[in-house]
Order: C-alpha cells, then structure tokens, then sequence
C-alpha cells in the first residue's frame, strides 16, 4: 500500500474511532500548566475555559498544542484528557505538522507509558487501540519515527 494512502487511513481510522469522543470530566490542556505549577485545579476552572473540551478535531487548526510543549502538555493529562487529545497529536504527527519535542513525547507516552499512564489505557476501546497502532506503525513504516526494539513491544502490548 503506498504511503499516502495509508496516511489516509491512518487518519480516517483515528476520526472515525474518536469521533464522539468529548473531554467530559478529564483534564483539559491549559489546566496541564495549572498541575505543571503545582496548582490545584478546581472542577470549574478559568484555565479549562480556554480550552476545546467537546471536538478534539478543533485542535488540529490551532496553535495550543505546540504552544503547550515546555510547560504542561502530553504528560499532564489524566486517563480522559489523554483520551480527548491523543487523537489530535496522532492526527498532526501523521500529517508530519507536530514540533520535534512534542512528537518524542507522545511517542513515549504510548509506547513506554509511566505506570500511571499505562492504567489510564483501560478508557480506550477496541477501535481507538486499532487507530492509534495503525497511526504508530504508519509513523514507524515511513521512518517518520522508526521504532526501536523496546519501542515496537510496547506499541504492540499496548495498543496492538
């Protein structure tokens, strides 16, 4: 299959299995700085006001993402909010539109997850694990980002 159809599917697999997803109670990204500062975050929050929380697709035209790299981010989120989100890094890393930094981890969150994360893995279904392996093997077959060894068992444990 040539590579620019299976960045189509690729892409097609993560709407189709996260289109309804929402943000619901999870943690939002501007509310990751608030917990990168040691700031407790209340449930109505003026951080989580600026944030998408009900289309993750919006996220794919804004800036917030790339902006959230240093402070907050990827490694903030609880299960929900890596759940809302994940689908839009995936998304822009496929489209090769992610910043260096930001890609490493995501990369890292998925395939050599911290203890705490690999619990909040249980949100996903069945279909959002397919998409996010196909987005991952994607990444990995056009050397976008190859895998190691280590790496690659981890993409399949979890996700595969």
């Amino acid at each position: 299959m040539s590579k620019r159809l299976r960045k189509k599917n690729a892409l097609r697999r993560i709407n189709s299995a996260f289109s309804n997803v929402t943000l619901e109670d999870g943690i939002s990204l501007h509310e990751t700085v608030e917990i990168d500062h040691y700031r407790a975050v209340p449930k109505s929050s003026k951080a989580r006001d600026q944030d998408e929380v009900n289309d993750w697709r919006k996220l794919l035209g804004s800036t917030v993402i790339q902006e959230l790299c240093w402070i907050g981010g990827i490694h903030f989120f609880d299960a929900k909010g890596f759940r809302f989100h994940i689908p839009a890094y995936l998304s822009l890393a496929v489209r090769r539109t992610l910043n260096g930094d930001i890609f490493q981890s995501m990369i890292s969150c998925l395939v050599e997850p911290a203890e705490y994360r690999r619990d909040g893995f249980e949100v996903f279904d069945g279909a959002q694990r397919k998409a996010i392996f196909e987005a991952i093997m994607y990444l990995h077959d056009f050397e976008i980002y190859p895998l190691d060894e280590q790496e690659m068992a981890g993409a399949k444990r979890y996700w595969g």
